[in-house]
């Protein structure tokens, strides 16, 4: 479905964990160029004990300095940290933390702690969570994890914020009462999270108008760009925030009235189209979803998909059950059947209110094949492009917009 399970089960996790009534503060930990500065000897050396499947591609990759050039001729030879743009950073760089996270655990304060990639975070009463920093910045540079305390944050619950300032007052850590952003979801009052999705929102609508500048005289590669990428990420901060869909209305005001206008040449969609608009290529859409509309479903379907991992991270089991991982599984299917079974649906009820000649275009659109020329990307060296006006002509046939 889509879903990235691991990163949305820790940010459900934790607004889960911050809520509970004897949890205090929640502390999240920024690290200096993690990637960059971590232990090279030791993820080597744990790599095998860890993950042996992956050990000997790792080692092979990593035995030997990396050989970096400098303009000029000179040559620096990197022995510490991941590759950058190598495909299995990512992998290597959970794994050579997991020995740290572990050890975390394993100092048994009662502390509620998770990691995605560099950022660490941790759940519970403040003298804990000091304790808990004390104790990562003792193991946290043995790993090459170094934690930068004037980029961490502290969120802490009103009633406790001045406790908070006198059990961290030596460490220079920041502290709030409002929130703050974790993984591009946000932690705290509810005013902050109007705040936040807000100004993003803002931010969206920017790059939605520069993107419908584009389409003026590249309309297909506006289009790909807006379906094959720009989307998921609006999507993803739909799965990660409650209760946004207020705040995407005026979002999809301006696709409506100023992106898709410009993708097929001033075509205004009546409210019906934009509803045939919204669904799959396969269903005879164009797949430009109507957020405000669908944010609910997508934040409620990413708590059912993650419900055992953030279970999991809730009760710090060190070991994710396989039965967890079929239950998500199931799950993942089960709402992939929903969603079609929706989609359908809804084709019905647009259909319903659709002239003869729209609803035999639609069957046409619907048969196999009839729509990759929207699904594929515009790669100028395959021949797949499409001049602008090839282009709104083809979506005026598909939809009969020139009659």
């Amino acid at each position: 479905a889509g879903h990235n399970s691991g990163c949305e089960a820790l940010i459900h996790a934790m607004k889960d964990i911050f809520n509970e009534a004897e949890t205090e503060a929640v502390l999240l930990v920024d690290a200096e160029n993690a990637f960059n500065a971590v232990n090279r000897k030791v993820f080597l050396h744990n790599i095998d004990i860890i993950c042996p499947p992956l050990a000997k591609f790792v080692h092979n990759c990593y035995s030997l300095p990396s050989r970096l050039f400098v303009i000029g001729g000179t040559e620096i030879k990197s022995s510490e940290g991941t590759t950058q743009g190598d495909p299995v950073s990512m992998a290597v760089y959970a794994i050579a933390i997991i020995p740290l996270i572990l050890m975390l655990i394993d100092v048994s304060l009662p502390v509620k702690s998770g990691a995605y990639a560099d950022d660490l975070v941790a759940a519970g009463l403040l003298q804990n969570l000091r304790d808990w920093w004390s104790h990562l910045l003792k193991l946290g540079p043995k790993f090459g994890y170094n934690p930068q305390a004037t980029k961490s944050r502290i969120i802490v619950k009103k009633e406790h914020q001045e406790k908070a300032k006198q059990i961290f007052k030596d460490t220079n850590i920041n502290i709030t009462s409002e929130g703050k952003r974790h993984l591009g979801a946000s932690i705290g009052t509810e005013k902050f999270k109007d705040d936040y999705v807000n100004k993003l929102i803002n931010t969206w609508i920017t790059e939605i108008k520069l993107l419908s500048n584009i389409a003026k005289s590249e309309p297909q590669a506006a289009y790909s760009c807006f379906v094959t990428g720009y989307r998921n990420k609006i999507t993803y901060y739909m799965r990660t925030i409650p209760n946004i869909g207020r705040h995407l209305v005026k979002l999809d005001e301006v696709i409506a009235t100023e992106f898709i206008p410009t993708i097929t040449n001033g075509i205004r969609c009546n409210e019906i189209e934009r509803y045939l608009l919204s669904l799959p290529t396969k269903l005879g859409g164009l797949a430009i979803p109507i957020f405000s509309e669908v944010s609910e479903t997508e934040y409620s379907n990413s708590q059912r998909i993650t419900n055992e991992l953030r279970q999991d991270i809730i009760n710090q089991q060190r070991i994710i059950s396989a039965e967890g991982k079929n239950k998500s599984s199931t799950t993942k299917k089960k709402i992939i059947n929903e969603k079609n079974t929706r989609n359908i649906q809804r084709l019905k009820d647009v259909k319903s209110q659709m002239g003869d000649q729209q609803n035999k275009l639609n069957d046409f659109n619907k048969e196999e094949g009839a729509s990759i020329w929207l699904t594929t990307l515009p790669l100028k060296e395959e021949g797949y492009t499409l001049s602008k006006q090839e282009f709104w002509d083809l979506l005026k046939v598909r939809y009969g917009w020139f009659l």
